[in-house]
């Protein structure tokens, strides 16, 4: 399992927090370690002061308070405070937690508490993230989480009133809003607010190169090796019958093909649901990254004589699509629970997500992935880290640090991108040949031994643009690698003809490359081993952390 917090080493839900461990030498029950910084309680911090206008907010008086002991926090101390008038939101290393007063007197219930080192109100300064307190007169999207989802509507109002514009609300704990920094100190002083932190975009995790000639071709003179299952040693599993027969995986992207049961890709027939979050509801492709990504999980190769197949090509899919047309973006709700919840209802039990953004912290986001994994033990979350490895300081390495949210999630399978087997057809070239589809675009990989390697003949190695661990608190991620060099799949009817790719096989598949092609191929592998505990080992609820152990620790170490 990556370091940090899981499931199996936890005592109540510390995953969900808005706060975050930012050094592991801790003197037990005098230090708050929050994202903004260190603080003693009994020295709250004032980061507010420089803000414009007046804060009309008595802190003494409101719910919220940080609690903090002077020994582990554990499920006796939880009940305390619930005894006392408290609910418990969240853990604050060191050895404290955010509650909410739900009883008259709670506060002073708590001079009756053993071990209690000391209280301090939840106050405005504590919930701004620094990026946010960095604002210049520009407006910005936030990414608002609240303590409880009943009071979203009021929240939203307050927000409005605050200055915020753009409020954008759905079912859960977190919004979106456009703020100005004049109205920062306002939305601070909401009550109900858990944190605020800009919002950084999401971006599909394909590797976009710069345009070349699509590449027609036969579908006899395949290898076997193009749909990157080879490598993976599918090809044992599928001997010994297990294909992914009776799993659901949910895939949140850019839609499948005609968003039309009955008229999808001929390979893609064992999709049984659409649902759509941009577009009206619709859940076409119109820009085929998420009709590749549905071929690599569980394409019946039915366009192919059976040679490009995925992972699980006997497992069902509900499909969720995230891509506007209007926009040209991925409309991604600011709360999650909306992709997994339907999903995890309609039966799915593996999620898989090749999308996030470059900002390597535990943003909302990935608090979230967390939040459901641990309400829902047996749905395994997986995203993809990301495109963003590169050698700026030229050293002939892939520097560390570039895994992007919301792969930065404790709890998700996180998956970067190693090398294909393909030495015909897609692209052909070096690293330092490859050049990203960019104006005035140069190889960001121009450094020996880099330069000179093929970017798809060594499934020993890691692709160059894989994102790199660790996290910036300090934790192993991504979890594993998977092909994503020059991986063929499913191509979307309802994109252009020049929306090739990586190249264009025939009208039928295309290539493509990037963490996003890795991850789908993973998803495939954790139906499949679903597939075998459910029906080898007789397990009715496999835990997502269990088949998320096998995948890890039976993989091959690169």
């Amino acid at each position: 399992m990556a370091q940090g917090l899981s499931r199996s080493g936890t005592l109540f839900k510390i995953v969900t927090l808005c706060t975050m461990l930012l050094s592991q030498n801790a003197v037990s029950g005098e230090v708050l370690r929050l994202k903004n910084g260190n603080v003693r309680v009994q020295q709250p911090s004032s980061r507010l002061s420089a803000f414009s206008g007046s804060l009309s907010v008595a802190p003494a008086a409101g719910r919220f308070h940080i609690v903090q002991f002077t020994h582990d926090f554990t499920e006796v101390s939880r009940k305390a405070l619930q005894r006392a008038g408290f609910k418990v939101h969240g853990y604050v290393p060191d050895d404290a937690v955010i509650v909410e007063a739900t009883a008259p007197g709670a506060l002073q219930n708590l001079q009756t508490l053993n071990g209690v080192q000391g209280v301090t109100p939840y106050t405005p300064d504590l919930k701004i993230s620094d990026e946010l307190m960095q604002l210049d007169a520009t407006e910005a999207t936030v990414h608002i989480r609240i303590f409880n989802e009943s009071e979203a509507a009021q929240i939203a109002a307050a927000l409005k009133k605050a200055g915020a514009n753009h409020v954008h609300t759905t079912n859960g704990r977190s919004l979106y809003a456009k703020v100005s920094p004049k109205a920062l100190g306002a939305i601070g002083a909401i009550e109900g607010i858990e944190w605020a932190e800009q919002y950084t975009p999401l971006m599909m995790h394909d590797f976009q190169p710069e345009a070349m000639e699509p590449m027609q071709a036969n579908v006899n003179a395949l290898s076997g090796f193009e749909s990157g299952t080879k490598v993976m040693n599918f090809d044992a599993a599928w001997s010994k019958g297990l294909t992914g027969k009776g799993q659901i995986v949910a895939m949140a992207d850019t839609g499948v093909d005609t968003g039309i049961l009955g008229k999808l890709h001929s390979d893609l027939s064992n999709v049984v649901k659409g649902m759509g979050f941009a577009n009206g509801g619709r859940w076409h492709d119109t820009n085929g990254h998420g009709t590749h990504v549905a071929g690599s999980v569980l394409g019946t190769g039915a366009n192919s004589q059976g040679k490009v197949k995925g992972g699980a090509h006997s497992a069902q899919m509900i499909a969720q699509g995230l891509w506007s047309d209007t926009g040209g973006t991925l409309a991604v709700p600011p709360s999650l629970s909306q992709l997994f919840g339907p999903a995890y209802q309609g039966g799915a039990r593996v999620h898989t997500n090749s999308w996030g953004s470059v900002r390597n912290a535990y943003d909302n986001f990935a608090i979230q992935v967390d939040e459901f994994m641990w309400n829902n033990p047996d749905m395994l979350i997986i995203f993809a880290a990301g495109n963003s490895g590169l050698d700026t300081n030229k050293d002939g390495r892939i520097d560390e640090g570039s895994l992007g949210s919301p792969a930065t999630a404790k709890n998700a399978l996180s998956v970067g991108a190693s090398e294909n087997y393909v030495t015909q057809g897609g692209r052909q070239v070096t690293w330092g040949q490859m050049k990203p589809n960019t104006p005035n675009s140069v190889s960001k990989w121009p450094i020996e031994p880099l330069a000179s390697d093929k970017i798809s003949n060594n499934p020993n190695g890691l692709a160059a643009f894989s994102s790199r661990g660790p996290t910036r608190d300090g934790r192993i991620k991504p979890d594993v690698v998977a092909p994503g060099t020059n991986i063929l799949s499913a191509r979307s009817s309802q994109t252009k003809p020049t929306d090739v790719m990586w190249g264009a096989f025939n009208e039928k598949y295309l290539y493509a490359g990037g963490t996003s092609m890795a991850t789908p191929l993973t998803a495939g592998a954790a139906a499949v081993v679903r597939e075998y505990l459910v029906k080898v080992r007789g397990m009715v609820k496999p835990s997502a952390a269990l088949i998320k152990g096998i995948l890890m620790h039976t993989a091959t170490d690169l």
